[in-house]
């Protein structure tokens, strides 16, 4: 424990803010049933050290959503899910920028729920 505070301290000090990460919201998408798609839009925020004026793509598993010459520093993108999967935003000839899980839940299964036990004491 003694440890980990001093590694916190040290990438404070050091200058490594926690704010400095890129931010994804909503991460996790609520369908009616799990047979039915998940729509929403995503708001993707971009830290103050992010490179902005080289030109990235936002990717949906392996599909390419959309491409930007520069990226602004906030963006919405409206996204249909059907199962969980990753949102990458990688530069076009360079290194990955965000890698996010989206998650798609569902307010009620297909199945139906067991109203009594299999099993009776009496």
């Amino acid at each position: 424990m003694r440890l980990f505070g001093l590694v916190l301290l040290l990438l404070v000090s050091l200058g490594c803010p926690a704010a400095s990460q890129w931010s994804v919201a909503p991460q996790i998408c609520i369908a009616d049933t799990t047979s039915e798609s998940c729509s929403m839009a995503l708001k993707i925020s971009a830290p103050d050290d992010a490179p902005l004026s080289q030109p990235a793509c936002l990717y949906l598993g392996t599909q390419q959503q959309t491409c930007w010459p520069e990226l602004p520093k906030a963006l919405i993108v409206d996204v249909t899910l059907n199962n969980d999967t990753t949102l990458t935003l990688q530069q076009v000839d360079g290194p990955v920028l965000l890698t996010r899980a989206l998650q798609v839940k569902a307010r009620q299964t297909t199945s139906r729920r067991r109203i009594r036990s299999p099993w009776r004491l009496f």
